[in-house]
């Protein structure tokens, strides 16, 4: 919870947390992390534990920074980039999962494979047909790969399968968004909230939708419905 509570006391607590002696508490502070503090601020708290004694907490610290840029990482880009062969290395001799595929579809676009990237989430997607996350990842994929038509048709046949997952229908938005039809991607942004009302990301990402095409009196109904949440 402490993500939604930004404050100067917070941040004491946070700091705190991410020095705690149970591995537990790191990994959920780290999580916390993500959503209290700013991308640029976020290497400072956890740069420090890409060399903590526990392996699992300093995975869990890539996967917080691994979308952070080579300015954003600072005195820790070199770190990250160890650690991430050593976090890939360990996946490797584990028993595949969707959810360790997942993390080594990460791993490898973050060290520019996006091949391998494709091909482990491929195995995700094949090892649970029914894993809607790790579907929506790998058509992400395919679209920032330039295979849009592919990455279409695919969310097209997951959207008849399953009409009433808020996941697929988030999905269809940010995918309609970033095709630049912006008005239809609203009904899906909006179906999305409809079907999953407490899922604050959901109802940000409509707003946002909304101002960008000047619905200001809308998209402040959704900001001011979240702070009543929330």
């Amino acid at each position: 919870e402490l993500g939604n509570y930004p404050s100067p006391q917070a941040l004491k607590q946070l700091n705190a947390d991410l020095r705690h002696d149970s591995a537990l508490v790191r990994q959920a502070a780290i999580d916390a992390t993500l959503a209290l503090v700013p991308n640029g601020k976020r290497s400072l708290l956890l740069g420090p534990l890409l060399e903590d004694p526990d392996l699992s907490v300093r995975g869990h610290a890539v996967t917080a920074l691994l979308d952070l840029n080579p300015d954003e990482l600072g005195l820790y880009f070199a770190a990250l980039q160890d650690n991430v062969d050593a976090w890939q290395a360990r996946l490797d001799k584990q028993p595949p999962s969707a959810e360790n595929l997942l993390l080594v579809a990460k791993l490898q676009e973050h060290s520019g494979n996006q091949a391998a990237a494709l091909s482990a989430l491929q195995q995700a997607t094949a090892l649970e047909p029914k894993n809607l996350q790790a579907a929506v990842a790998y058509i992400g994929l395919l679209d920032r790969q330039g295979q849009t038509e592919r990455a279409r048709q695919l969310l097209a046949q997951l959207l008849t399968l399953h009409p009433d997952s808020s996941r697929l229908q988030h999905a269809l938005g940010k995918w309609l968004l970033l095709h630049d039809q912006t008005e239809y991607a609203l009904l899906a942004l909006a179906k999305a909230v409809e079907l999953e009302p407490d899922n604050i990301g959901y109802r940000y990402d409509l707003a946002v939708a909304l101002h960008a095409l000047t619905e200001l009196e809308a998209a402040q109904k959704q900001l001011a419905e979240i702070l009543q949440r929330q």
